[in-house]
């Protein structure tokens, strides 16, 4: 099933057979809206917590828009250092609002992760001062 968000691909740049991608509803904040940095985010796989540390956008198969999370993962007890061997990484997200409600998905279709915000921030409108809030 295709939403008006996401369609059949085959033959795009870089994929090599025929798949079925989430697109962002260009209406609504999107998962680098979403996914601020100083958040704490758990994963539907059981991982997590992480800090986000940083929500940077790239395009992908000529014109999908996806986000790369790239944050902390907890110490023993529950705080949080940021030291690269503590960095993880979460790739090719999108906000899903097909049910109504943001969820932060993986780009695939067939991808049934899920990111989620355990500890907001705040919704940011302007992200250009973003690097002040860490």
């Amino acid at each position: 099933m295709t939403t008006s968000y996401s369609y059949q691909l085959s033959g795009r740049k870089g994929l090599p057979y025929a798949a079925e991608l989430r697109r962002e509803d260009p209406g609504k904040p999107h998962a680098g809206d979403l996914l601020a940095p100083g958040s704490i985010v758990r994963t539907s796989y059981g991982t997590g917590p992480y800090l986000v540390d940083r929500i940077t956008p790239t395009m992908v198969y000529d014109d999908y828009r996806v986000w790369n999370l790239t944050g902390f993962s907890s110490q023993d007890d529950g705080s949080f250092l940021r030291d690269e061997h503590r960095r993880i990484w979460i790739n090719e997200l999108v906000a899903d609002w097909s049910d109504g409600e943001a969820i932060i998905r993986k780009l695939f279709v067939a991808n049934s992760d899920v990111v989620l915000v355990e500890q907001a921030i705040g919704f940011l409108s302007d992200r250009r001062g973003q690097g002040l809030l860490l």
